[in-house]
């Protein structure tokens, strides 16, 4: 009995320790890429606004255990004020869009820190990196993947006004 218990918790733990395998995925490793210009250290300078930032994202190219880079993978570093997040990123090309699918590598420990990223979900933007300027887009300037949700080309469900892809 004492083996079953510990059975079932260790399957337990293995499950919440990363990202749930998604039923209806928003996309696959086909879609993934690499854009040079994104690794580096990213200031920003305003928000859409106009009000000053007080943020940076440092993207590092990820590696497989042989030192090659895995594509479309980063590790990024969120730093607002003094307050640092890890993220996992993927860089996802969906028509001539590129997409940027960020989950937190930890789980936050202090949720008054950042209290939207408790548990380990996903949040998805669209950017574009032209030059030496990142713009990153959310929700408001989503163009193709809110279009093709309404189209319901994309499996999803709605929560409200959220959308949860399954």
């Amino acid at each position: 009995m004492l083996s079953m218990r510990l059975l079932c918790c260790l399957a337990v733990l293995a499950c919440l320790s990363g990202c749930a395998v998604s039923v209806h995925p928003l996309y696959t490793n086909d879609v993934l890429v690499s854009e040079p210009a994104l690794a580096g250290t990213w200031e920003a300078v305003a928000g859409a606004d106009g009000k000053p930032r007080n943020i940076s994202l440092t993207f590092r190219k990820c590696e497989n255990e042989n030192g090659k880079a895995v594509p479309g993978s980063y590790d990024l570093e969120m730093v607002r004020g003094t307050k640092v997040s890890l993220w996992k990123a993927y860089l996802v090309k969906l028509d001539d869009d590129l997409y940027l699918d960020m989950c937190p590598s930890k789980v936050v420990v202090k949720p008054q820190t950042y209290p939207e990223f408790m548990l380990r979900l996903h949040m998805i933007c669209r950017l574009t990196v032209a030059q030496d300027k990142l713009t990153i887009h959310y929700r408001h300037d989503m163009g193709r993947l809110f279009r093709a949700i309404k189209k319901e080309q994309i499996a999803h469900i709605r929560r409200g006004e959220q959308v949860v892809f399954t």
